[in-house]
């Protein structure tokens, strides 16, 4: 089995993480996209004269698509030296590099050209595109998240220690042996 439950329990790491992971990192691409046509939509909306909804989605859209295809050939190039592993090692991470790129450049296709359609025929006609405010949730949770960086940024030597404490307490923790000896045979 690729994925042993077990030995992820044993490192705190659940299935579920590492299944929510995934998935993220799949749509990823497309939800950069939505949330950029999504604010071009509503800045559109709040103009004299508003130009069409198709360009603004086009527009919106391949405003953001080099940080998009450029990012995600990085996370493609960072799985390259995966293919230079030899032996037990190599035959076990191989196919998990190629499910992994071949997954992500999909997920970038789809980003590039289902997400924008989509888009056009969903957002300009949805209820709530036509709202003044953000939601009462995300108003708090954006008021949070600017208090934690105001305050990061008053005493970024604080942060950069408790960084470094952390990266200390999990190197602890993290396995010295990714293959273990029942893999091998020994």
């Amino acid at each position: 089995m690729l994925i042993d439950p077990d030995k992820l329990l044993k490192y705190g790491v659940t299935l579920h993480e590492v299944l929510a992971i995934a998935i993220g990192e799949l749509v990823d691409d497309a939800v950069v996209d939505v949330e950029n046509i999504f604010r071009r939509l509503k800045e559109n909306r709040q103009r004299d004269k508003p130009i069409p909804d198709l360009l603004v989605v086009f527009r919106a859209s391949a405003e953001i698509r080099n940080s998009i295809v450029f990012g995600t050939l990085i996370v493609v190039l960072v799985f390259i030296p995966v293919f230079a592993l030899g032996g037990m090692e190599g035959q076990l991470f191989r196919p998990l590099g190629i499910a992994y790129i071949v997954s992500i450049l999909s997920s970038l296709l789809v980003s590039l050209t289902l997400t924008p359609v989509l888009c056009y025929w969903l957002l300009p006609g949805a209820r709530f595109m036509g709202r003044e405010k953000d939601a009462m949730f995300l108003r708090v949770m954006k008021w949070l998240a600017g208090k934690a960086v105001g305050a990061s940024l008053k005493i970024p030597g604080v942060v950069v220690l408790i960084a470094v404490a952390g990266a200390t307490g999990c190197r602890g923790r993290s396995p010295r042996n990714y293959i273990g000896g029942g893999i091998r045979g020994h």
